[in-house]
């Protein structure tokens, strides 16, 4: 299968709704396209018109701790909508890519629920070695051609790195002073309408300061969606966080190891409540089908190819990302009802001169681009 393989470069300075001003102006015609198809996409799955529904997510419960905790960035939603000419009840709305799907699997429990599929690797800073974070992001083919770097100073002086989808204020991203985080939604984990949604934790986090001030922020923060973040501690060392509404647990496979890694499904986190309610009744073709798919498999795969007693550096990150078993590497293979591609390969190097790398596509055929921080 062939992909663009093309990253937009967003320059952004002034205020957050200039901020978004520029984002909307800048990307008008793919944010544009990014919507349609998105509509489109979601109308697929329900088998119904759902344009009361998408502008409906406004309302169902996510903007009060938007407001109170970022309201900053619904500033620069608001920005987005100025300058891309889409209502920002819609700009909002495609904010909420971890949070649509499981109220779109309460609206419509009986329908078809697209899984996701990323894969992240966390390595611990050596005397010779900086911490790396890194990730495969894996979603649905139709977002190809809105692949979207954003660069910014933050109000504190701190320059970011946010790698997004035309239109979105995040995915994932780094600042120059050593924050990075990648995202893998874990659909399993309690959610609440009451908790920040995913990303304005993401863009919160890298506007902490430090990593220690951003680990700490994970941990404490209200989430509204089941995640799992690799992100640095502050102490040189990449730990994985699964995230819920209920708690937060983190996860290393053995104390002593070097390396994290992490897929689509929980392993320490109990707080599962919700989902068992959601999947209660289904048989076992019913559950296969609708969220049986590579997670393990793809975990699996990471610590085949990784050694964790062992740090890793940015070649030997690049190449786990480019893996086609499991599928690390995803090139539009069909899970259930839906295909998936990696969107973006990341490697974020948080040396003494940070730095992202980054495959605007699938790693194995997508060209490998180099960002300062």
């Amino acid at each position: 299968m062939t992909f663009l393989g093309k990253l937009h470069v967003v320059d952004l300075e002034g205020t957050p709704r200039e901020r978004g001003q520029q984002h909307g102006e800048a990307l008008r015609t793919e944010i544009a396209r990014h919507h349609a198809l998105w509509e489109e996409a979601v109308a697929a799955d329900l088998g119904e018109q759902v344009g009361a529904y998408l502008d409906g997510l406004i309302d169902q419960g996510f903007l009060d701790a938007a407001q109170r905790l970022a309201p900053d960035l619904l500033e620069e939603l608001r920005g987005i909508s100025e300058g891309s000419g889409i209502a920002y009840a819609r700009v909002f709305a495609r904010m909420l890519s971890d949070e649509e799907p499981w109220v779109r699997m309460e609206y419509a429990r009986d329908r078809d629920t697209a899984p996701k599929g990323c894969s992240s690797l966390g390595s611990d800073a050596g005397p010779d070695a900086p911490l790396l974070i890194a990730q495969t992001m894996d979603v649905p083919t139709w977002w190809d051609g809105g692949q979207t770097l954003l660069r910014f100073t933050q109000p504190n002086g701190d320059r970011a790195l946010v790698f997004t989808v035309a239109g979105k204020i995040s995915l994932c991203g780094m600042t120059r002073r050593g924050l990075a985080i990648t995202c893998n939604s874990l659909l399993q984990l309690d959610p609440a309408r009451s908790g920040l949604a995913e990303d304005l934790v993401v863009r919160s986090y890298l506007a902490s300061g430090s990593p220690a001030a951003g680990y700490v922020f994970l941990q404490h923060v209200h989430h509204a969606s089941g995640q799992n973040y690799i992100v640095p501690d502050g102490t040189g060392r990449a730990v994985s966080l699964e995230c819920s509404a209920s708690g937060v647990s983190e996860w290393r496979r053995e104390a002593g190891d070097l390396v994290v890694a992490h897929s689509n499904h929980p392993v320490a986190n109990p707080h599962q409540i919700w989902f068992e309610a959601m999947i209660a009744g289904m048989d076992e073709e019913q559950r296969t089908s609708r969220f049986g798919f590579t997670t393990e498999a793809r975990l699996e795969t990471l610590y085949r190819r990784i050694d964790p007693a062992r740090r890793l550096d940015v070649a030997e990150a690049k190449d786990v990302l480019s893996c086609r078993e499991g599928p690390i590497c995803r090139v539009g293979e069909v899970e259930g009802k839906r295909d998936g591609f990696s969107f973006g390969s990341l490697v974020m190097e948080l040396g003494a001169e940070p730095r992202l790398h980054i495959a605007p596509g699938p790693a194995d055929r997508t060209p490998w681009q180099v960002f300062a921080a």
